[in-house]
Parts: structure tokens; sequence; C-alpha cells
């Protein structure tokens, strides 16, 4: 399984002397899928497709997949340009999925009969 690291350009102060500097995201699972569904769905607005993402999905997804740090609350801390660079790193982890399915779903299948 991969995993992503996200360098926070604000690190988070946790004492004195101690700082968070990186948060570690592991890939998402199927069993995760399962239990939150997929963070965003497609929808027709104005006779074009756009995706939606699914705030609620993200959040219980990000409290799941962080590795690091081991407090996985102190990600409620980050700077909001650090979320949002989280937020996109974790997408990514979706749309290279996606991409790879549809890839192996196009390829055709043979049989041994």
């Amino acid at each position: 399984m991969g995993q992503i690291t996200i360098d926070l350009e604000t690190p988070i102060a946790i004492g004195e002397d101690k700082k968070i500097a990186r948060v570690v995201l592991r890939e998402p699972r199927m069993r995760e899928l399962l239990a939150f569904g997929k963070p965003f769905r497609w929808v027709t607005m104005a006779g074009k497709p756009q995706y939606v993402e699914d705030d609620d999905a993200i959040k219980a997804y990000l409290e799941k997949l962080v590795e690091e740090p081991d407090i996985p609350t102190l990600l409620g801390n980050v700077s909001l340009a650090d979320g949002l660079r989280i937020r996109e790193a974790f997408l990514g982890f979706f749309a290279k999925s996606e991409a790879t399915a549809a890839i192996a779903a196009a390829k055709p299948t043979t049989s041994s009969d």
C-alpha cells in the first residue's frame, strides 16, 4: 500500500521545542470505501458534469488514514493552506485509483475456452 508525505509549510507546535513538520497518509483500502463511500460524487449542473466533494466522508477518511502525526486530532491545528494541501493529496489517491481502474476496465478480456 502506498503513502503520501505532505511537508507542512507551517509546522504545528506541540510543546516548547517540539513541532510536527509533516503529515503522512496511507492509501485507503476497500474497507474504508465500503464504510465511508466515495469522497466525491459526479452531478450534472447546467448540463455539465461536475464533481462535488463530500466533506463528511473526507473527514472520516482523514481521521482513519493519518499515520503521522500519531495523534490524528492534531490535523485540526494545521494552517488552512496546509489543510488544503492535505485534502488534495488525499483526493489524489482516488484520482489515481479511478484512472487505474478505468484503464483495466478498458482492456479487452480473453477467454481460454
